[in-house]
């Protein structure tokens, strides 16, 4: 699925907004690189403005990617480089497009040590590519920030559960989820302290552990929890006091 990734947002199989305060590069001086990427950005903005459509804008998006890339390949570590790689991730240059494989290549080669990689795991966490599984562990062990290890280990986590669910057999959707409580659990244990919007990634890996464990209670050909309630003759009945027999559930209430 091919979707803009905003700066802003950190959009599917997350309970809570998990913002940064992204590190502004370092060399901010006006430059012929930022130059090159300012006029880059300002001629796609011109082109996207005429698109009909987000599939339009991102077929735009396409003709600047390489461009980007080439602003990202020959500046290597400066900031400007990075700079140039997070505007791939900002305008629809996701990981399963022809661009991905230099996107990673790039980002492994300069910069998995950055203090700005943040908004490119929170990225990762809605991609389907599995360049995510190379990309996101190695800024895992190789970047010193342990914000930016938590981030990355919980956007690993979130993919893994996303992708269990795209699964096109109970097989693969039940390996992609093992994965995902490992790593929801590594978070917990390793990076509970973490600041994410309101609250922490502990908080929001709990969740998410508790999110699984509802699935696998309630995925289909599993036996249903018990319900207790009365009938409406006051008498008590349990849910498997019926086992073996069809049983049609109706939740009503008053409000």
């Amino acid at each position: 699925m091919r979707r803009i990734l905003l700066l802003t947002a950190f959009l599917l199989a997350v309970p809570l907004a998990l913002a940064f305060d992204e590190p502004k590069a370092k060399d901010d001086k006006p430059g012929t690189v930022k130059e090159q990427l300012a006029a880059l950005t300002k001629e796609f903005n011109e082109e996207a403005k005429k698109a009909q459509s987000q599939e339009d804008v991102l077929k735009v998006a396409e003709k600047f990617v390489p461009r980007a890339l080439d602003i990202a390949d020959k500046n290597g570590k400066d900031p400007t480089g990075l700079d140039a790689l997070i505007w791939v991730f900002e305008h629809g240059g996701i990981l399963n497009d022809k661009s991905g494989d230099r996107t990673v290549e790039l980002l492994m080669r300069d910069h998995l040590q950055s203090d700005r990689l943040a908004v490119i795991c929170q990225a990762c966490a809605t991609d389907d590519s599995p360049l995510v599984e190379k990309l996101l562990p190695a800024v895992m062990e190789k970047n010193p920030k342990n914000d930016i290890k938590g981030m990355a280990c919980y956007s690993l986590a979130a993919y893994f559960k996303s992708r269990s669910e795209a699964a096109d057999s109970p097989e693969a959707a039940d390996k992609k989820l093992k994965e995902a409580e490992k790593y929801f659990e590594q978070t917990s244990a390793k990076y509970a302290d973490v600041k994410a919007g309101r609250g922490t990634l502990g908080d929001a890996a709990k969740q998410q552990l508790k999110q699984i464990k509802d699935m696998a209670a309630f995925a289909i050909g599993k036996v249903a929890p018990d319900i207790e309630g009365e009938d409406t003759d006051g008498k008590k009945f349990k849910l498997s006091d019926y086992r073996g027999k069809v049983v049609v559930l109706d939740f009503w209430g008053h409000w």
